[in-house]
């Protein structure tokens, strides 16, 4: 249980939209060694949808900052492989980013996307497309793929080589 002040904003301009969110948080539990403490932490967040027509590009940066950051501060991670968990040092500050563009052809009866996804610094990044058919009012396809690489000794690193592709088939009756 913690203590929550937060604001948001949103500003719409014709199909355009602008976000911006900001937590301030006390009392959040942070792992230190075997337990947790009670820590302050400011959680941030911008974004904007751009349309142009059926083109959709959406762009957000993401973060959070520990004013009161120790060295003793860790994050735990699970590896997706063995689910085994291990404890990272966990950093005063964070920053993600994601960049996407979106788009429909033929009638929207097709319509696709690609995300760029990562870490500021550098320690993650990704790509993501899809495709997705809208055959009838009734059956759509979904096709996808996505790769991530991560650095080692991060809080991403049991996400680095993840490479997906996939196909979706949606009914509706």
């Amino acid at each position: 249980q913690y203590d929550l002040l937060g604001f948001s904003y949103n500003q719409a301009s014709g199909d355009d939209l602008l976000k911006l969110d900001m937590a301030w948080k006390q009392g959040l539990g942070q792992q230190v060694s075997s337990g947790l403490a009670k820590v302050k932490r400011l959680d941030m967040a911008v974004g904007a949808e751009i349309n142009d027509g059926d083109r959709q590009w959406a762009l957000s940066l993401s973060g959070h900052y520990l004013p009161d950051h120790t060295t003793a501060y860790q994050t735990v991670v699970i590896d997706p492989s063995t689910l085994a968990p291990a404890l990272l040092s966990t950093s005063q500050s964070s920053i993600n980013y994601g960049l996407g563009v979106s788009d429909s052809f033929a009638n929207n009866e097709l319509s696709w996307s690609l995300n760029v996804i990562g870490a500021l610094n550098g320690s993650m990044r990704g790509l993501i497309a899809e495709l997705t058919w809208d055959y009838t009012d009734d059956l759509s396809w979904r096709f996808l793929a996505a790769a991530i690489a991560a650095e080692a000794g991060t809080a991403y690193a049991a996400l680095d080589g993840i490479q997906r592709i996939g196909v979706e088939m949606e009914y509706h009756f």
